[in-house]
């Protein structure tokens, strides 16, 4: 993601005892986070909240570099 000459948006988990340490380094190296969601306990799923507030599971996509084309 560093360096393919294209636009990415890297994605990462801390803890919330971390975050000001995240959020001042981020801040030294000139770097913009963006808190999307969070961690909890219960079955594992991913979630998204749309435009009218409701829970919906997140969409399932993007590019499988692992699946073998014909």
């Amino acid at each position: 993601a560093a360096t393919a000459g294209e636009d990415y948006e890297l994605v990462l988990v801390a803890a919330p005892a971390r975050t000001a340490r995240l959020v001042s380094a981020a801040r030294r190296l000139g770097c913009r986070l963006t808190q999307v969601g969070r961690v909890v306990a219960g079955p594992p799923a991913v979630r998204v909240l749309d435009l009218d507030g409701r829970w919906r599971p997140a969409p399932v996509g993007g590019f499988d570099h692992f699946r073998r084309r014909a």
